[in-house]
């Protein structure tokens, strides 16, 4: 009996979960590319009504310092050359075409130049006769490589994973990094000047990509390609969503509340998607910085999957403790308006009471693992 109960219990989860993810806005969305040569418009609006939307400049720079104010990296003065830095389990690097270092997930990239110049060396032999390397197998180490234009990525990893999911691990991180660069901006900066270090760009966003290398290796939504949906009861979840219906701003794109780095309830318009990877990468900026804990904030961010040659912008605003709302919007000049939008949000959840029971059930127990089996036990 117990058991039929605690199955019954998720199915009405679950189900209420994709009721809300099927819910729909009233947006007629459009997506203006970074890139002045080219745009991508939705078949809703003419291209004469698509907002333009900005390329990165000083004041986005600025704004992504902030992000990583304060923000200390654990392992940056870690010395390449000492047995700790090279007993970790997993290192992720990426570097230029030319061997500029950009990111490393350990040490200080700066002081791993002659390695980054051997990766480069490696990978331009196999170039040079017309291959590609895929990845290098040595005693208990595995080196996997992923190509992406003047882009190298690397993986050392020894955690006796497939070479498969190391490469997704690799892939998310290039989305990573065309969330802050988009693909038309990145090919132009390396078109011009192959030896560009884009670190300078990057600066202040290391807080990103180090959060990412963690979830990657604890979460496994992200190797599922799934979203991890915080656990709530159907009518909560019915009241949140209830909440978000109340936008009808037609500048906002996607909504949605995150809590704890899960998502809670997702509205999109009828004839778009936000693919998992994207979802992903924004649950990443929201929690993998404290920045955004301080009040409102307004940001630039492609999503890849949906449009990776522009920008659109996310409102950020945590409406309780660990509890976020995010409004995207593909019109840079939309803050006050997604603001009002925030307004009238947080004032219904006040009245519904369901900020009050949103803050139990952050604190509430999660699905264990002796839990999922069971329910798969009692599907079977």
């Amino acid at each position: 009996m117990a058991k039929e109960l605690f199955v019954d219990s998720f199915k009405e989860e679950l189900s209420s979960l994709e009721e809300t993810a099927d819910q729909i806005i009233p947006v007629s969305p459009s997506v203006s590319s970074g890139s002045r040569e080219s745009k991508v418009i939705s078949k809703d609006i003419s291209e004469d009504e698509a907002p333009d939307l900005s390329e990165v400049n000083g004041e986005t720079l600025e704004r992504r310092s902030k992000q990583s104010n304060g923000y200390r990296r654990i392992y940056a003065e870690e010395d390449p050359y000492s047995p700790s830095w090279a007993g970790h389990n997993k290192h992720f690097f990426i570097l230029s075409s030319a061997g500029k270092p950009i990111y490393s997930r350990f040490g200080d990239e700066s002081k791993l130049s002659s390695y980054m110049g051997v990766i480069q060396a490696i990978v331009s032999f196999f170039v040079d006769t017309g291959d590609s390397i895929k990845s290098i197998s040595a005693g208990e180490h595995r080196f996997v490589f992923l190509l992406k234009g003047p882009l190298y990525f690397l993986a050392v990893a020894k955690t006796g994973e497939p070479e498969s999911h190391i490469r997704a691990q690799l892939t998310y991180l290039y989305n990573q990094v065309l969330s802050i660069i988009t693909s038309t901006q990145l090919t132009r900066i390396f078109e011009q000047r192959v030896n560009f270090d884009l670190r300078r760009l990057l600066s202040g966003t290391e807080v990103f990509l180090d959060s990412l290398c963690r979830e990657m290796t604890y979460d496994p939504s992200i190797m599922l390609g799934a979203i991890h949906a915080l656990k709530m009861k159907k009518p909560l979840r019915a009241k949140l969503n209830n909440s978000l219906q109340l936008i009808k701003s037609k500048h906002v794109l996607f909504a949605m509340l995150i809590a704890c780095g899960k998502l809670v309830t997702l509205l999109r318009p009828r004839k778009q998607s936000l693919h998992p990877s994207d979802l992903h990468l924004v649950t990443n900026m929201v929690s993998g910085s404290t920045t955004f804990c301080s009040g409102e904030s307004w940001t630039p961010i492609c999503l890849p999957k949906f449009n990776s040659k522009g920008f659109l912008h996310a409102y950020v605003y945590f409406i309780a403790k660990e509890t976020c709302l995010v409004l995207i919007s593909p019109d840079k000049d939309m803050f006050f308006e997604c603001s009002a939008s925030k307004d009238i949000v947080v004032e219904h959840l006040d009245q519904s009471g369901a900020l009050q029971e949103m803050a139990q059930t952050v604190d509430s127990e999660e699905y264990t693992l002796g839990r999922c089996t069971l329910i798969y036990t009692a599907y079977i």
